[in-house]
């Protein structure tokens, strides 16, 4: 669960933290640790984008979209 959080979201101590909390195991924060910073790389290697990253450029995108004039169209009527 933490890795998962760690790759998508790029927040390794936030993830080991959610999942220390959750499953009351805190004897597991080294593998966590572990997993989590090989998880970091691997996105990184891969050169995949944080999950909030893609959806603010998205967000940026589609207002600059809706932020164009209307093209004017001729309405056909006594034309």
């Amino acid at each position: 669960m933490a890795t998962l959080f760690t790759a998508c979201v790029r927040a390794p101590l936030t993830g080991i933290i959610l999942a220390v909390e959750m499953t009351g195991r805190g004897d597991l924060i080294v593998a966590l640790l572990g997993a989590s910073l090989l998880a970091m790389v691997v996105t990184t290697l891969l050169g995949s984008e944080p999950i909030y990253e893609t959806l603010k450029r998205r967000m940026i995108e589609q207002q600059a979209l809706e932020d164009q004039p209307l093209p004017h169209r001729a309405t056909g009527v006594g034309a």
